[in-house]
């Protein structure tokens, strides 16, 4: 961004934060101008009363708590409006630092919990918030997965945290749901719903292990790709993709199946999963080619290549698990694979 640009948004931020400042500022001191003058501007001393802001919008764990510090100390003369705001940047953050759970407060995109406790006793309306969590889980993993091959290819901290941070909110939603699901089953349900409760569970359960492949073995990948491991060669990379492009698209299958359970989406899953299995296969078979015929890159990031080939097909195998319901209910699922005895 150029010198001139740069310089017109700073100064069209600074206009912004005056003219909020100044609505504040004239809304606390028609509301409670004296209370706020004495409590924070006559704290006795300057710092003394910057303690005193610092501790409100900590308490508060609002960015609008710094704003409202800010006009406190303009109302009582404490602090000038020219310093404050130079300080509100800093103090917001520290705010932030001190209460993490801030910095969501207001974010209109922020996830809303469907499992709503006052439902437990209506298992009908209960199984189906669950059912909308468990996809909630369904949309954190394809969030993982999408983009974990690019985080491989060209690693950034940044990057890898944030791919782990959303494994934190699989975990805790999939811990919600069970405990949900568990209080619901203590209720009278049908036979139908006892057996969609645990299909509910089951599919939450799947999909926290797919979670957990990806922070654990991808992800891992990647932070050693941080540290300096080769770089893959390029038919091993190339077959890599593939690999994980069809692996993701069976992990939106599982999704769309979770919003309608067509035995159509669970048999198309199915059908994907012995073509990952045939990729999986056929990637084994050229890496171990290329181990033969002694390509460089090949060697340096053999144990990466069989272990993102392993991780992949490991989540694609628990997706898929969610299919095997519908199947059954169709009677198009086999009990075993092998042959019956003779």
């Amino acid at each position: 961004m150029s010198l001139p640009a740069v310089a017109l948004e700073l100064a069209a931020a600074t206009v912004l934060l005056l003219y909020a400042v100044s609505l504040v500022k004239a809304g606390v001191e028609a509301a409670s101008g004296d209370l706020v003058a004495r409590s924070v501007g006559g704290g006795g001393s300057r710092p003394r009363a910057a303690l005193y802001g610092c501790l409100v919008a900590i308490g508060l764990q609002s960015s609008t708590a710094v704003a409202m510090l800010a006009a406190g100390f303009a109302i009582s003369g404490a602090l000038a409006l020219d310093v404050g705001l130079v300080t509100c940047g800093p103090m917001a953050r520290l705010v932030r630092l001190l209460t993490p759970e801030a910095a969501r407060e207001g974010d209109l995109t922020a996830h809303a919990s469907a499992l709503d406790r006052a439902l437990i006793d209506k298992p009908a309306q209960a199984l189906a918030a669950a059912a909308r969590e468990v996809l909630h889980i369904g949309n954190l993993i394809t969030r993982m997965l999408e983009p974990v091959m690019t985080v491989i290819e060209a690693p950034t901290p940044e990057a890898v945290k944030a791919l782990r941070y959303i494994d934190g909110d699989i975990h805790r939603a999939h811990s919600e749901i069970k405990l949900y699901i568990a209080a619901v089953n203590r209720g009278v349900l049908t036979e139908e719903q006892s057996a969609r409760g645990i299909e509910l569970t089951e599919a939450a359960i799947h999909l926290e292990y797919a979670g957990d492949v990806v922070a654990k073995s991808l992800l891992q990948m990647a932070e050693e790709r941080l540290a300096g491991a080769g770089a893959f060669s390029q038919e091993g990379w190339r077959e890599l993709t593939l690999l994980h492009a069809a692996v993701f698209s069976n992990v939106r299958l599982a999704a769309n199946l979770l919003v309608s359970p067509d035995p159509v989406i669970a048999r198309e899953m199915v059908r994907q999963k012995e073509h990952v299995r045939r990729l999986v296969e056929d990637s084994s078979k050229s890496h171990l080619e290329r181990l033969r015929q002694g390509i460089a890159a090949s060697i340096q990031s053999s144990d990466m290549h069989l272990e993102i080939v392993r991780a992949l097909k490991e989540v694609n195998s628990l997706v898929t698990t969610m299919a095997y319901p519908r199947l059954r209910e169709t009677g198009e699922l086999l009990e075993s694979r092998l042959l019956p005895a003779v």
